[in-house]
């Protein structure tokens, strides 16, 4: 046993953790100044991170990062949202491959494919609204 025992054991729940971690990042950065949402995002962040170090696999990160691009290209992009829904897709079957236990694929999908569409439209408004902002 290692100096630091590892906080979720299940992949599941270490993937559940990233992904949490990074809407509650996102809510720092959309209300900055609440603090606790911006700490509370790390720290499940960096948990699921850790409890993944070691089993990480390179295909499976790379696909979860094409997913994330996609999602950021389908927000800045109005293409009535497939794109970030493509991101959805190709960000679960990343998930999918992450890990050497895999996350199962019910977790997957039902994780990636919100986090995809709500992270895209949320990105898209926050666009507009810097948009509107600077036209004014």
């Amino acid at each position: 046993m290692g100096f630091l025992p590892m906080p979720f054991c299940n992949t599941d729940l270490a993937y559940a953790a990233i992904l949490t971690g990074l809407l509650l990042i996102y809510g720092e950065l959309a209300r900055p100044g609440t603090v606790l949402l911006g700490v509370g995002g790390a720290v499940l962040f960096l948990l699921g991170w850790a409890s993944l170090a070691g089993r990480v696999r390179p295909l499976g990160l790379f696909l979860c990062l094409l997913g994330t691009m996609a999602v950021v290209l389908g927000a800045v992009f109005p293409w009535r949202g497939y794109v970030g829904l493509a991101g959805g897709v190709i960000l679960a079957i990343g998930a999918r491959t992450l890990t050497t236990p895999p996350v199962s694929w019910a977790v997957a999908w039902v994780l990636s494919a919100p986090f995809a569409v709500l992270s895209s439209r949320l990105l898209a408004i926050v666009i507009q609204a810097r948009i509107n902002k600077l036209l004014l």
